[in-house]
């Protein structure tokens, strides 16, 4: 991948692309280790393309799992994560949605522009081959993954009407309603009391936390915070930490130059020898080999 989630925060701070085309993209492909990207969420609109391998990711809490070839649209400001597994391939367009030339007098543009911005989407099942407009689909984000890094006028306007091309499409298949958004007030209480559970986990997963403790700090018995924590992650709190640090440090590993001791300090590990032991059981490989393997692929 070109890049990962920012290493201090579970809300996605990233700035894609430049100031003039925020657009990033990125790739999975032929990695021999699963990659868990954990619950997160963004102002940025994700196209995603899946190609190849058995997946498994979630939107607002709903899982849904496909089998090589679909197209997954990720509104603005939701929850979501996702399980690339070893030698799948997949790839991803983010962006800022503000960068699309929409009309401030065209009322359907200026309705599709504000459901963009704001993830105003009644839909979130993923497209698949069956659908008619899925090479369609597939193609554009294709294009926009290949050429995402070329700078030119011409390409970046290119990129820009393929955008609105599979904005379209999804428009007529009835993807955008504020109303359903706004109706869903109890679904939106869940996902803010999620986003303030991560946002805890992202600040203090340094410190060594335990369930009793997070339960109190976001006012939580610790029974009902086992069980809310299981439903909605599908794994334990101390599971999830420790997978939460050990993708922090792969992190950092790729994307600083810091000592390895240091890097398993920062995330939590005191002995060096015990983290060691940890990310080579998730990774298959020692942060050591991780780092060079990782770096020579690119």
């Amino acid at each position: 991948m070109t890049t990962v989630l920012e290493i201090e925060n579970l809300k996605e701070t990233l700035n894609r692309g430049d100031s003039n085309f925020p657009l990033e993209s990125y790739v999975w492909s032929g990695y021999n280790f699963e990659n868990n990207i954990k619950m997160h969420w963004h102002s940025d609109v994700e196209l995603v393309r899946f190609i190849k391998g058995e997946f498994s990711y979630t939107i607002k809490m709903q899982e849904y799992k496909i089998k090589d070839r679909a197209i997954a649209f990720i509104p603005a400001n939701v929850l979501h994560s996702f399980i690339l597994p070893s030698y799948s391939s997949e790839s991803a367009v983010v962006f800022n949605p503000k960068m699309l030339p929409f009309s401030e007098y065209d009322k359907n543009e200026r309705a599709l522009s504000k459901a963009l911005v704001l993830g105003y989407t009644s839909q979130y099942k993923p497209i698949t081959p069956d659908d008619p407009d899925f090479e369609i689909l597939d193609e554009a984000i294709d294009y926009i993954v290949a050429n995402s890094k070329a700078n030119s006028v011409c390409s970046r306007l290119r990129i820009k009407s393929k955008l609105i091309e599979i904005f379209a499409i999804l428009q007529s298949k009835g993807y955008f309603s504020e109303e359903a958004v706004t109706s869903d007030n109890s679904s939106m209480q869940r996902e803010d009391r999620v986003k303030l559970l991560l946002k805890y986990i992202s600040e203090n997963y340094r410190k060594n936390i335990t369930v009793n403790e997070t339960a109190e700090k976001l006012g939580f018995t610790t029974e009902y915070f086992c069980r809310f924590f299981k439903k909605n992650f599908g794994e334990s709190f101390i599971d999830y930490l420790n997978d939460y640090r050990m993708d922090r440090a792969a992190q950092a590993l790729l994307l600083t130059n810091l000592p390895i001791a240091k890097i398993g300090e920062n995330c939590g590990y005191q002995n060096s020898g015990y983290f060691f032991r940890v990310f080579k059981k998730k990774f298959g490989c020692t942060p050591n080999q991780f780092r060079t393997l990782k770096s020579a692929k690119g």
